[in-house]
């Protein structure tokens, strides 16, 4: 089943033990801003074989391609910022998207893209332009929507805000912990692991329970349907310190609260209906999944360049004028994640004319004291 993708990932993020498994879809991304709003937009990412061949139906991206990207196989070994995930690695392929749009709004307004992968595929993009004579002043935002919706049991209930920042993004791991010793650090994050993993139990339960419902309820014999919903949270509470849900990594899959319902009622009901349409109701179960699942394995390294120098940044690496930030499913779990820079051009021409102006106004000044 795919949600032991989710398990996995969990356990990756818990333990901290892999950074980057080799399952992960990487998209390298680099925005690089004009000083008229414009912007250019390339987009790296290893496809396979058959998108190489031109089939377009095996498209990598996270939005349909059009007639207005150009596509391109770039060398299989890119020089990169260290931190994109990209550089200094080789790859069977690699190819790069690119194209310019007038504005931000522009390449929104043709953006085509999966639902379920709105989150990553489309961040609300803008750019601010204030002209103050000598420097014109650019600000940059882009904000990546919180994948908490897709997700039956909110994280609120396992964990704070502030430990969900700490746990699942970049920059508040100091902060979070100043004043600790190394030992109580220890102890605060295998409780924070502890806390993800019933929250990812709960969520299995949830998703498992609500696949039978829907399934059972469409059974005109089935005597329980009017009480199900009823026994739910009594249900989990009482199985919810069972070994046998947490030895097994897929949590409460859908044959097993089939079991747990039946010890409950009294009954075998269930566990008959799961022996002959399993498959439906697992089918049911991963269909639920999905706008998690598609999602899980994605991760976007961004890059942006903007013009003339930076001022301000919430940028997790800076490289000169280069910017860069990570995005992936768990940074957009405890809420919008959003992407903001700010930088200032100076305005050439008006130094030059503010120049011309006071060499005229001195030359005027001058005649006039020499009458």
């Amino acid at each position: 089943m795919k949600t032991n993708l989710f398990i996995k990932a969990l356990l990756a993020v818990s333990i901290a033990l892999v950074a980057n498994s080799c399952s992960t879809v990487k998209y390298h991304v680099v925005t690089t801003v004009n000083r008229d709003g414009s912007f250019l937009r390339e987009i790296y990412t290893s496809p396979d074989s058959l998108f190489l061949k031109g089939d377009r139906s095996r498209n990598p991206y996270l939005f349909k391609i059009d007639s207005n990207w150009q596509i391109s196989e770039v060398e299989n070994t890119i020089n990169m910022h260290p931190e994109s995930g990209f550089s200094n690695r080789k790859y069977k392929s690699l190819t790069k998207i690119s194209s310019r749009f007038t504005s931000f709004e522009n390449y929104a307004s043709q953006l085509q893209y999966s639902e379920n992968l709105r989150p990553m595929a489309a961040p609300a993009e803008s750019l601010a332009r204030q002209f103050r004579w000598f420097y014109t002043y650019y600000t940059f935002n882009a904000v990546y929507s919180s994948v908490s919706e897709r997700i039956p049991v909110n994280i609120d209930e396992f964990m704070s805000s502030d430990g969900q920042l700490m746990w699942f993004r970049d920059g508040y791991l100091n902060q979070f912990f100043a004043g600790m010793t190394g030992l109580e650090a220890k102890d605060a994050l295998d409780e924070f692991e502890k806390n993800t993993l019933e929250w990812y139990y709960r969520n299995t339960f949830e998703i498992s329970f609500a696949a039978i419902e829907k399934y059972a309820g469409e059974i005109s014999s089935n005597p329980y349907a009017s009480i199900l919903s009823e026994i739910k949270d009594t249900l989990f509470t009482a199985s919810s310190g069972t070994a046998k849900a947490k030895n097994d990594e897929t949590g409460y899959s859908a044959q097993y609260v089939c079991q747990l319902i039946d010890e409950y009622l009294k009954t075998d009901f269930f566990s008959t209906v799961y022996r002959t349409n399993g498959k439906e109701i697992d089918k049911l179960s991963e269909d639920m999944w999905n706008p998690v699942n598609d999602l899980l394995d994605k991760e976007i390294n961004c890059e942006l360049i903007m013009p003339g120098a930076v001022l301000a940044s919430n940028a997790t690496f800076c490289s000169g004028d280069t910017l860069g930030w990570k995005i992936d499913f768990y940074r957009l779990i405890p809420g919008n994640y959003t992407l903001s820079a700010q930088s200032r051009s100076a305005n050439v021409w008006a130094f030059a004319a503010t120049l011309l102006l006071a060499a005229v106004a001195v030359y005027c000044l001058v005649r006039l004291i020499g009458r």
